[in-house]
């Protein structure tokens, strides 16, 4: 779930029109690693489930250096941007009052998805009275709205070991619809042994009675001395080794579980 910071200017708003403002108020949303701001010369209301808007509203991203970032509405693409802050024009009016899913996603230079922000609900009120109900339905008549928010951000892992946060020396990334940390983080949360090939060709990731070597840059294991396709390929990122972990946790019969609310991978086993 996005957290919401509201910055200057403060405004009060009652139940009808949002207080006029000489300069636009701003909705910050983190979500994950990725911050997104929305942006309104009409104001811009969080709400419990997102953020109400009106009129034309202005969505920036603040992306990782040296990414593309990918915005859709409501599934569709609304802009490609290798910009450093970019931003998308949006004029709600020409939109249906309602919720509508805004999506944020940003790339390497490589294909690897650095960070995202998919669950962002954008509820248009540009109808008589619409905002008014936004309002009701969050905070009762007459209460304040826009006030100061200070919340601290404390990044999470995205992956969790027995119901615990990993305690990762490297964090993960998603690539190829997996989950990839690296050999040695895996392996030091579950346990194990590892056994490093000669320059590294390959690796020996042995735990219990299973034996599973491993090829960087090929998808092609050997387990117990039988040839299998893992699905998903091991690879070299700065003189690491990552690994799948959903496909291999399968090899070793560990049970995985992907929340998509929360935007993390659990990993169940016992030692």
């Amino acid at each position: 779930m996005s957290r919401a910071i509201v910055t200057a200017p403060v405004i009060v708003c009652t139940l009808g029109l949002l207080a006029s403002a000489a300069s636009a108020v701003q909705v910050t949303l983190l979500q994950g690693a990725l911050e997104v701001v929305i942006q309104s010369s009409a104001g811009v209301l969080p709400l419990e489930q997102g953020v109400a808007v009106r009129e034309e509203i202005i969505v920036k991203a603040l992306p990782p250096e040296n990414s593309l970032t990918v915005m859709y509405l409501d599934d569709q693409p609304a802009l490609f941007s290798n910009d450093r802050q970019p931003q998308l024009r949006l004029d709600t009016t020409k939109l249906s009052d309602g919720p509508h899913r805004l999506q944020v996603d940003s790339t390497g230079l490589d294909g690897v998805k650095l960070a995202s922000a998919a669950d962002l609900v954008l509820n248009v009120a540009n109808a008589p009275g619409a905002l008014a109900e936004q309002i009701r339905a969050t905070v009762g008549q007459g209460a304040p709205v826009f006030l100061k928010l200070y919340r601290r951000y404390i990044p999470r892992e995205v992956v969790w070991f027995n119901g615990r946060e990993g305690d990762l020396e490297k964090h993960g990334f998603r690539k190829h619809g997996q989950i990839y940390l690296t050999a040695t983080d895996l392996f030091r949360h579950i346990g194990g042994t590892i056994v490093w090939g000669p320059t590294q060709n390959w690796i020996e990731l042995h735990r219990n009675d299973v034996v599973v070597r491993i090829i960087p840059g090929t998808s092609k294991i050997v387990v117990n001395g039988q040839v299998q396709n893992l699905g998903a390929p091991c690879t070299r990122r700065g003189d690491r080794t990552y690994v799948p972990v959903q496909a291999l946790c399968a090899v070793l019969g560990l049970p995985t579980a992907w929340n998509s609310e929360e935007q993390r991978l659990y990993v169940t086993f016992q030692r």
